[in-house]
């Protein structure tokens, strides 16, 4: 093997591993800020449709129903005051 080729050679092994580096790094980049985001928008919809649904249940004098309803929005977001409010009233 003349010096050509081992250069070639070794060339390409280090390409390879510049590939490999840039392919882990974006793979941790994408990791990182799929993670980073607020994520409370499905939440908030969520938790207004327990509140109206506990409202809903309280009216028909299912209060189990309500309270329950009303539990699942504290738990989403315990420091939403409306759930407390909602569970305070059944």
């Amino acid at each position: 093997m003349n010096s050509i080729q081992s250069n070639h050679l070794y060339n390409s092994k280090i390409n390879n591993f510049r590939g490999f580096l840039l392919y882990l790094y974006l793979c941790a980049a994408i990791s990182i800020l799929a993670g980073c985001g607020d994520h409370t928008g499905g939440n908030k919809i969520d938790i207004s449709r327990n509140l109206k649904q506990s409202e809903a249940y309280l009216l028909q004098g299912q209060f189990r129903a309500a309270n329950i309803e009303a539990r699942n929005a504290i738990q989403k977001d315990a420091s939403n005051i409306q759930g407390h409010i909602a569970l305070a009233k059944i």
